[in-house]
C-alpha cells in the first residue's frame, strides 16, 4: 500500500464525518496529478436492506472502507464521486491540520456533486481550524445521511428555546422516525455523558422514537410531551431510564411507560458544533414489563431485540 493511500485513509478514518459518507456513498475516486486513489465505502442503506436487518432482528454496524487501491489516470473504474486535489495539501492535513484549500467534485456524468454530499467532504478535507462545526450541519449532513437526504417534516419546535421535534416518513424499516433537534445544543445545559472523540455537546443526546403504525398520533403526543418536559425541568433523560406515568398508564395507550435506550443501527455519536452527541430511543412497555426496567432496563430491550423487535415493540402483544 502506497503511502498517500495510507494517509488518505487516516485523514478519512479519523474525520467525525466520515461515518456520514460511508452512509451516503458507496464508492470515491480521489484524483491526484500522477494517478487515483480509489475508494470503496460500506455504510449506504440498500433496497430492502433496514426491512430485512429488522426482520431478522440484526444490527448492521459494519461501515468503512472496505477497498482501496491505485489507478492509473483515465481508469474506466466507476465511483459515486471523484474528488481532485493537490497530494501536498493532502499531507499537510495529515500532519498539521491545514486544511486543503481546493477541491472539485463530480459525479460519473461530470455533473455538480450532491450538495450535502460535497459538503461532507469539505467536513472531511477542509475542517474549520477552530474545531467548531456549524450547528446547522446537525439537520442537513447527519441527520439528512441518516435518512438518505429527505426532507423533514417539522411537527412541533419550540422557537423561544431552539428545540424541535422532526419526523421522517418510513425513516427506518419502514417506520417513521421521530427525532429531536437541540437538545444537544452546546448553550443547552451540562451532561453526564463522556464521549471518546470530545466532550458531550449540550445535553449530550436527541431523542428518538419510532413508529410502527399502532396508535401512532397517541405515540407522537407523548414523545412531545416527554421533549417539553424535559425543557422545562432540565432534567436529561438518559440510556437506561424508564419513563413511569402516576396513573400506571400511558393515556389511551395499553404502555405502561418507557424505556430509554441506544438506537439500533445508528452512530454511537456524531459531532455537533464543538462536541459530540448521541441518540436516546423512547420505546413503550407494557406496565409489567416496566416493573422489569426499574431493576434494569436493558433485560427489557434484550428481551425484544431477541423477539426481533429493533428500536420498536408493538403495543398490542
Amino acid at each position: 500500500m502506497s503511502k498517500r493511500i495510507e494517509v488518505l485513509e487516516h485523514t478519512l478514518e479519523q474525520s467525525p464525518y466520515f461515518e456520514f459518507l460511508c452512509r451516503a456513498v458507496e464508492s470515491v475516486g480521489f484524483i491526484f496529478a500522477d494517478g487515483i486513489e480509489y475508494v470503496r465505502l460500506t455504510g449506504k442503506p440498500q433496497p430492502q436492506t433496514t426491512e430485512l436487518i429488522h426482520a431478522l432482528g440484526l444490527e448492521s454496524s459494519d461501515i468503512g472502507i472496505v477497498e482501496s487501491k491505485t489507478l492509473p489516470l483515465g481508469s474506466k473504474e466507476e465511483a459515486d464521486l471523484w474528488i481532485e486535489m493537490v497530494e501536498e495539501e493532502l499531507y499537510l492535513l495529515s500532519q498539521k491540520g491545514t486544511p486543503v484549500s481546493k477541491l472539485r467534485m463530480t459525479t460519473p456524468k461530470q455533473q455538480t456533486a450532491v450538495p450535502q454530499v460535497e459538503t461532507l467532504i469539505q467536513r472531511i478535507f477542509m475542517p474549520p481550524l477552530e474545531g467548531t462545526y456549524p450547528l446547522s450541519d446537525r439537520i442537513e449532513l447527519i441527520y439528512g445521511s441518516l435518512f438518505q437526504f429527505q426532507e423533514p417534516q417539522f411537527i412541533w419546535q419550540n422557537e423561544q428555546q431552539e428545540l424541535m421535534v422532526l419526523k421522517y416518513k418510513q425513516g427506518y424499516a419502514g417506520m417513521d422516525v421521530l427525532v429531536t433537534a437541540g437538545l444537544s445544543d452546546p448553550n443547552r445545559g451540562s451532561s453526564a455523558l463522556e464521549f471518546d472523540n470530545g466532550p458531550a455537546s449540550g445535553y449530550g443526546y436527541e431523542l428518538m422514537m419510532f413508529l410502527a403504525g399502532e396508535e401512532d398520533a397517541m405515540l407522537q403526543r407523548e414523545f412531545i410531551a416527554w421533549v417539553e418536559r424535559t425543557e422545562q425541568t432540565k432534567r436529561p433523560i438518559y440510556q437506561g431510564d424508564y419513563l413511569e406515568y402516576a396513573e400506571g398508564r400511558i393515556p389511551g395507550l395499553p404502555s405502561g411507560g418507557f424505556i430509554v435506550v441506544p438506537a439500533i443501527d445508528f452512530p454511537e455519536e456524531f459531532p455537533v458544533a464543538g462536541g459530540f452527541s448521541t441518540f436516546n430511543t423512547l420505546i413503550a412497555v407494557t406496565p409489567e414489563e416496566l416493573e422489569t426496567a426499574k431493576e434494569d432496563v436493558f433485560i427489557v430491550a434484550d428481551e425484544f431485540f431477541e423477539k426481533g423487535y429493533v428500536n420498536y415493540a408493538p403495543l398490542h402483544r
